[in-house]
């Protein structure tokens, strides 16, 4: 029962952390080996990788009820949880000296809000959470991004899944706030994205969904009320420091970096009016071909 699991511990390499990975998700028979085979297992090949310069030792297994010993089996030996993410979790054993300096886990939650604007009257889309009304609580519609998700597309789905609103966005990002130890003690990015309603959308709120209300509403005015929170009076200030003329748009470009299979969308602040989606894809020279991209 244990020759694929020796198998496995003698065949690993190091990655570009000088790391070794292991998947007993995938490897460990049935029935599994007992948590002291494991044990004895995982030990013999540490003081290999050990002597061999590996710096640390990666395991990503599942998270029921027969992995139970062969966690507690990982954690004898001195691994430790790096991360779990629903029905698996990753343990790390670091052998190097000194410090971890293995990447961590997510350190931030991202999170997008639609900053939606009527370009014929000028007015914008607020919101109350359904279970808030009482406090009349004004926000821009928003939510967290999900994995593969640009921040403008994760803006126009949470405004799309809040009020039924179809949006686009125009002027790239407006502004964003980054708040530490927040959530599960780790820091959070809200960024906010101007976007117009496409010709003839409506919002539509759903019955019995997370939105109560919605008002259209002069963007000065929300911005002075005593109820909005700092951070959506300052978002709307950029926004009206913008429309003056006083204020610079993020624009963004997506590339492909060489040696990498999936594109990176670059921000920067634009003097003279953000890039679009349109002016993205016909961007030549380096950025957009990879050269000297990382």
């Amino acid at each position: 029962n244990m020759e694929r699991l020796q198998e496995l511990l003698s065949s690993c390499e190091p990655d570009m952390f000088k790391c070794v990975s292991l998947n007993l998700g995938n490897v460990l028979p049935d029935p599994t080996p007992s948590a002291q085979s494991l044990r004895e297992a995982v030990a013999d090949h540490v003081d290999r990788w050990r002597r061999n310069g590996v710096r640390g030792v990666v395991c990503s297994l599942g998270v029921d009820t027969g992995s139970a010993a062969l966690i507690a089996a990982l954690a004898a030996v001195g691994f430790r949880f790096h991360h779990a993410a629903g029905s698996a979790c990753c343990m790390l054993l670091w052998l190097a000296p000194g410090e971890c300096n293995y990447p961590p886990y997510a350190t931030h939650t991202v999170g997008a809000a639609g900053l939606v604007v009527r370009p014929d009257t000028g007015q914008m889309l607020v919101v109350t959470e359904a279970y808030d009304r009482a406090s009349q609580h004004w926000k821009l519609p928003g939510g967290y991004a999900h994995i593969g998700e640009n921040i403008s597309e994760a803006a126009i789905r949470e405004v799309r899944e809040e009020t039924g609103l179809e949006t686009e966005a125009v002027d790239g990002l407006l502004a964003f706030r980054h708040l530490h130890r927040h959530r599960w003690g780790i820091a959070d990015l809200y960024f906010a994205c101007l976007l117009h309603p496409l010709p003839g959308a409506a919002v539509r709120l759903e019955p019995g969904g997370e939105i109560g209300d919605y008002r259209w509403v002069d963007p000065a005015e929300y911005a002075a009320k005593p109820t909005t929170s700092q951070t959506n009076r300052l978002i709307v200030d950029a926004y009206l420091r913008q429309l003056k003329g006083s204020g610079s748009a993020i624009g963004h470009l997506d590339y492909l970096g060489r040696g990498h299979t999936k594109s990176s969308r670059f921000y920067f602040v634009d003097e003279n009016g953000a890039t679009t989606e349109a002016d993205s894809q016909r961007q030549s020279g380096p950025l957009a071909n990879g050269a000297g991209s990382g």
